[in-house]
Parts: C-alpha cells; sequence; structure tokens
C-alpha cells in the first residue's frame, strides 16, 4: 500500500470516476477498494475502512471466481487487527486461486494464527502451483522455523537461493538457520555469498557474530564497523545493538576509548527505545551488559533488579 495520504485520495478519486464509467469493471472496483484500505492505514480513519469493505464486497459479487477482492479484504483486515477475519478471507481467496501469490498470503496469515497445518498446506500447494518461486519456499521456511522444524527450513531456504539466487535476503536467512543448527562453516558461506551480491547490514552484522564467537574480534569489529555504516549516521533506536556489538568487538580487539564511545552511544539509542517499549526486558539485560562494560555499574544494577522482579512474576 504506497503513496503518501495525498497521492492515495487522488488515485481514490480517478477511479471512482473510471467506476462511474462502468460500474461492472471488476479491476478498477479492486484497486479502488485496496486505495481506501490504503487509506485506512495511514489514517485510521473508521470511513476507509468501511469505504474498503463495501468496494470489496461488491467487486468479490461482480465475480464469484474472482480471488483478488478476498485478498484485499484480508489485507484489510490484518490491518485492523481482526485475525479471523483476515484468516476467512484468505481462505476465500484461496479457493478461487490459480496463481500462487493467494495461498502464500493465506499460509502467512493462518501461520499467525497458529494455524500451521493449515499454512503448510498452502504454501506448499504455491509451491506445486509454481516451484521456481522463491516466494513460495521462503514463506515456508520462515513457517518451519516457527514449527522448530529446522532442517526443513533450510531446504526450504536454499530452495529459494536457487530460484532466487541474486536475492540477498534468501542467503542471510539461509545462513541464520544454518547458523541455529551450529552448522558454522556453512552458515559463514551463505553470508558471504549475500555479500558477494552487495553490501548489506544483516549479512555483515551476523558475519561479526560468527567470528565474534571464534574470537576473531578484529575481524568481527570490520563486519560491525561495516553493518552500522550501512546503516547510516541516523541510526534507528530498534538497531542499538549494531553498535553494542561494535563496540564489543572493540573492547576484545583492545580498541578500548573506541569501544567505550561506542557502547555510550549503544546506551542512548538503547534507553530511547525503552521510552516507547518500557517493559522490553530483553533490551533491559543488554543496556545492563552495556553499562557494566563503561562502569556504570548502578544502571546496570537498576535494569537487572526489574528484570528479576520481572522474571519472578512470570
Amino acid at each position: 500500500m504506497a503513496g503518501d495520504e495525498a497521492e492515495q485520495q487522488a488515485a481514490a478519486v480517478s477511479l471512482e470516476r473510471a467506476i462511474e464509467e462502468d460500474p461492472a469493471y471488476l479491476p478498477a472496483r479492486v484497486a479502488l477498494a485496496r486505495t481506501y484500505a490504503s487509506l485506512f492505514e495511514k489514517t485510521r480513519n473508521e470511513d476507509w475502512k468501511g469505504r474498503a469493505i463495501a468496494e470489496a464486497e461488491y467487486a468479490a459479487g461482480l465475480d464469484d471466481t474472482a480471488a483478488a477482492p478476498h485478498t484485499v479484504l484480508g489485507e484489510l483486515y490484518a490491518v485492523s487487527g481482526e485475525s479471523e477475519l483476515q484468516l476467512e478471507a484468505h481462505r476465500q481467496g484461496m479457493a478461487r486461486a490459480e496463481t500462487a501469490a493467494p495461498f502464500i498470503t493465506l499460509g502467512f496469515a493462518a501461520g499467525d494464527a497458529g494455524e500451521f497445518e493449515e499454512a503448510e498446506h498452502a504454501l506448499q500447494t504455491a509451491i506445486n502451483l509454481r516451484p521456481d518461486y522463491y516466494r513460495s519456499h521462503h514463506a515456508l521456511g520462515y513457517l518451519y522455523c516457527r514449527m522448530n522444524r529446522f532442517d526443513a527450513a533450510a531446504n526450504e531456504f536454499r530452495d529459494a537461493t536457487r530460484a532466487a539466487p541474486e536475492n540477498q535476503e534468501t542467503h542471510i536467512n539461509l545462513g541464520a538457520v544454518l547458523y541455529y543448527q551450529d552448522r558454522r562453516e556453512e552458515a559463514a558461506t551463505a553470508f558471504e555469498n549475500a555479500l558477494a551480491l552487495g553490501p548489506h547490514p544483516l549479512a555483515y552484522s551476523n558475519l561479526g557474530g560468527l567470528y565474534f564467537e571464534e574470537a576473531r574480534f578484529g575481524d568481527a569489529a570490520d563486519m560491525f564497523e561495516q553493518a552500522v555504516a550501512l546503516v547510516d549516521e541516523d541510526i534507528p533506536t530498534d538497531q542499538y545493538y549494531l553498535v553494542g556489538n561494535l563496540a564489543s568487538a572493540q573492547h576484545w580487539s583492545g580498541e578500548r576509548d573506541r569501544a567505550r564511545a561506542n557502547y555510550e552511544l549503544a546506551i542512548e539509542l538503547a534507553e530511547s527505545f525503552l521510552e516507547e517499549e518500557p517493559n522490553n526486558h530483553s533490551v533491559m539485560a543488554d543496556v545492563a551488559g552495556y553499562c557494566g562494560m563503561i562502569g556504570d555499574q548502578a544502571r546496570g544494577d537498576e535494569l537487572m533488579a526489574i528484570v528479576a522482579r520481572q522474571e519472578i512474576q512470570d
């Protein structure tokens, strides 16, 4: 759902005019429903949601064999957080589908709802319809990760790399699963294959993590530094860990002054993130660790006490 609000409203006006000229033109109805849904996503104005539903349902009535109107409804209900309606809409879309895309969409929706068997069936059907489409293999790989079926996930991500060898994400996800399985050399090769296609912060960061665990601290620092450089100076607060990882590699490679400066930056970013998510205990634990590395034991103890209290309550 691309474009800013003004562009989307202009598109809606154009599509409304097209429908006035030909009320039974299904593609325009579907496009208008999707545009209204996009406006709802941007504004949270319930009026746009109602219009999107009305247009999608009208389009569905024009052609009961069309999958697209149901897909739009599923996308809309995903935005509004109505998971049961989302899942049912995608089921309706899949029942009418002749291409892989609606099956992939249902696979994601069913997986999010915990309906793993249905999700697996939908994604395997998508693969049967189009075996060379990397997104189907990618989606099934993600699902298998959620099901703790990591060998199967690795196989699907490997198939995705074969289907789309120029796609960095396929190599990065394959490497992540292989790393989780402690297949370190294969994981490193996958991350290196991703970087052979061009710079990528996750590939640098993951490869840096492998080097760090092998006590190759200088090599790890080089990888982490390139990851941070790609994110640029305006580092998102939720990516504070990139700077924290760099600081740790610098610390253990002997660059203590540079490490301290980056620990302080990682703390600043993470503390800003905690302002948005004050109960994120994983981030608290990271900040506590960073504070310990620069000698701010009081703040570190304070955060760990909060984490400990929550764990006891849970």
